[in-house]
């Protein structure tokens, strides 16, 4: 099978394939540099068709950023419920069997599958388990009480994991909008790259300074030698 000619591999879009913080990196380098020496025309016109793309660009990383940074605190905030469940659980067990035995059929009808069902499984199967247990309460006059929280420990709890979710959703629509424009931004660099090399062509060395080739070496190499890495997880 033949290999793509090196020249005709883009390489801002392969450095920055796994991370939106290292193309947010060399896009102001490239901005830094075309707006030096934008004066000149040649220069300014590129200066003029990237500062678009880079202000596009710096928009979306900011809205990544701040909507996952609200993920993370989503999360954090069922974690905290669902690890609480443990104690509440307890509590609530300890308050059924005061009323009814643990080797009754109203009890087992209660709490029949033990405890295990509250604190183990995935976290919507958990949340479940609260819910139905309330509503098995729901008409029992002598565990009124204990409805009472299990009810608004479940609200709680289906609250916070809707939140959650949608936090997830929004910041994957966040990086859907990022990722397009990191793809403009490196086909635009490998646009100017192009223009650059005409234009010194007897002197490339002249190309550099437009371009943050440390990290374009470095980003490459994880993107080459770690394909399957996370894409893009918030630094």
């Amino acid at each position: 099978m033949n290999r793509t000619w090196q020249y005709l591999v883009n390489p801002f879009l392969a450095a920055t394939t796994n991370s939106f913080a290292l193309a947010q990196l060399i896009s102001n380098h490239h901005l830094t540099a075309l707006q030096v020496v934008s004066e000149d025309p040649f220069f300014k016109s590129m200066y003029e068709a990237y500062l678009p793309l880079y202000t596009a660009y710096e928009d979306g990383y900011s809205k990544w950023k701040a909507q996952a940074q609200q993920q993370t605190g989503q999360t954090d905030s069922l974690n905290k419920l669902l690890k609480g469940l443990k104690d509440k659980v307890e509590d609530w067990d300890t308050q059924v069997k005061q009323v009814h035995k643990k080797d009754t059929s109203e009890y087992k009808s209660l709490l029949g599958a033990g405890r295990k069902a509250f604190t183990a499984g995935t976290q919507a199967n958990r949340i479940a388990s609260v819910k139905a247990f309330a509503k098995n309460l729901k008409n029992i006059s002598s565990l009124k009480y204990v409805w009472e929280d299990v009810e608004k420990y479940g609200d709680r709890l289906a609250a916070a994991l809707n939140n959650k979710d949608s936090a997830k959703k929004d910041t994957g629509n966040h990086s859907d909008s990022l990722e397009a424009a990191r793809v403009a931004i490196c086909n635009q660099q490998y646009a100017h790259l192009g223009l650059l090399i005409n234009k010194y062509a007897d002197k490339p060395e002249m190309v550099e300074k437009f371009f943050d080739t440390s990290n374009i070496r470095t980003g490459a190499h994880v993107a080459k030698e770690e394909p399957a890495q996370e894409k893009n997880k918030p630094e």
